[in-house]
């Protein structure tokens, strides 16, 4: 059973990986940075996991510089929103509640946080 559940989710992940890439990409390799921002802005569930499935192939493309500057991207671009951090903790001190709190700890969060929950959608 749980080789019917891999092999549908690898069907998947390539069909996804089709419609997204197209031949456009047979000329070149997205570079990860971008594919990681092109996941982050997707919404479907099968184009998400043909990404992280690419992001995963173009990082294992890097050597150690190129992982480095990946990281430093993610740390820069994909952490949290300082103006939305701001307004949720005044927003929490004007009205203390369990939403206000709720708001601020999700504004705190940085987007990168929510990139790995993407990958982890990835086969394998």
């Amino acid at each position: 059973m749980t080789s019917f559940f891999s092999d549908l989710l690898l069907t998947i992940t390539e069909r996804g990986r089709n419609l997204i890439s197209g031949d456009a990409d047979k000329a070149g390799t997205k570079d990860a940075f971008e594919l990681a921002t092109t996941l982050m802005s997707q919404k479907g569930e099968a184009s998400g996991i043909a990404l992280a499935s690419e992001l995963f192939d173009s990082f294992d493309q890097l050597d150690d510089d190129g992982r480095k500057a990946f990281f430093a991207s993610l740390a820069e671009e994909f952490g949290v929103d300082l103006g939305a951090v701001t307004n949720a903790v005044v927003a929490f001190r004007k009205t203390p509640s369990q939403a206000a709190a709720t708001a601020l700890h999700e504004a705190a969060e940085p987007r990168r946080q929510e990139l790995f929950r993407r990958l982890n959608h990835a086969p394998n």
